[in-house]
């Protein structure tokens, strides 16, 4: 059984960076400033938030917005309005850049005080080859009023990895975490304590649009002499618009899309990631990029089992850094 955490965009405060730069290196420039690319403010992989503050007059009020975010071939966002959800792109196989256009109409805006867009974008990491200087963010992000007039944001924040550029684990390397609220206080390693969660399964999942994650303990205990081939079975609705990350003691082990995007498959697993003598740490963050909500259904399989001089009982600890308190990247 897993115990299940309710993910809430997070208060941006602390670490979290003022996106105000209005001059940048690209060799992309952005249609609207300030610049809101990720690796302005030392965040170069995984999930990216932003948080756009603007005001709402009552004489002249936003009606909705305009977005164009980059984040490579299959990447994909979720808009939020103070709370309440407008709509995603779900991503393609062959566009980097999604638009979208979003409205406030059931949205309840203040007209005295602040009023929060909220953006999640998926990044599916850098190019490899002539397009490898392209940005990851949001290429431009335009408030529209009710006469058809663009309206600016009045400030913006962003928030990715815990530590940015100055990894805070670097044993599971730069590619491993993103800005995910679990990822930025480390609920996916080993000897987070989650005994006040409340006890769920991915499987039977949520419905409504936003995120959850969740965690369980698997003990394993393989016979000395013996090399048992192990692996995770990802099972999704066939058109679930869902975005999950599984990790295993910590690594971000897998990464599922949209089903339109991507066919679920078995992921086996390997010795010193995997604790074949011990308590393995399985977390897993699922985002629903719709109201459907989503699920995902996780099980063990064993590919083979055979006696062998090699050992996977070997001491791989050094390789499962636990825990520690990053309550300042809250």
């Amino acid at each position: 059984m897993y115990q299940r955490a309710l993910y809430e965009p997070p208060e941006l405060t602390g670490p979290c960076p003022d996106a105000d730069h209005m001059e940048t290196l690209h060799f992309v420039p952005p249609d609207t400033y300030p610049v809101l690319f990720a690796d302005e403010y030392g965040y170069q992989a995984g999930n990216i938030l932003w948080r756009g503050h603007f005001d709402a007059p009552a004489d002249d009020s936003p009606t909705g917005a305009y977005l164009r975010v980059i984040g490579g071939l299959a990447s994909g966002f979720s808009v939020y309005a103070n709370g309440r959800f407008l709509g995603s792109w779900h991503g393609a196989m062959t566009n980097k850049t999604g638009e979208l256009e979003v409205f406030f109409e059931d949205v309840p805006l203040s007209t005295e005080g602040d009023n929060v867009l909220f953006v999640i974008q998926d990044t599916m990491g850098k190019e490899q080859r002539e397009a490898a200087p392209d940005p990851r963010g949001i290429l431009n992000a335009t408030l529209i009023t009710a006469g058809g007039d663009s309206a600016s944001f009045t400030s913006w924040k962003v928030a990715g990895n815990a530590g940015g550029n100055h990894l805070l684990e670097p044993i599971r390397g730069t590619y491993n975490e993103g800005g995910l609220h679990a990822e930025r206080l480390g609920w996916h390693l080993p000897g987070f304590d989650d005994a006040s969660w409340e006890t769920g399964t991915p499987a039977d999942g949520f419905t409504g649009a936003g995120s959850r994650f969740y965690r369980t303990i698997v003990p394993l205990d393989i016979p000395e002499g013996y090399d048992v081939s192990l692996a995770f079975e990802l099972q999704a609705e066939e058109r679930a618009k869902l975005r999950a990350q599984l990790y295993v003691n910590g690594y971000q082990f897998a990464k599922t899309l949209p089903s339109s995007l991507m066919k679920l498959h078995s992921l086996v697993l390997f010795p010193g990631i995997l604790n074949y003598n011990g308590d393995n740490t399985i977390g897993l963050s699922i985002w629903a990029m719709d109201e459907a909500g989503g699920s995902l259904d996780v099980q063990w399989k064993v590919l083979g089992a055979h006696r062998s001089a090699f050992d996977p009982l070997f001491d791989g600890e050094y390789l499962r850094p636990g825990w520690t308190d990053r309550s300042q990247y809250a």
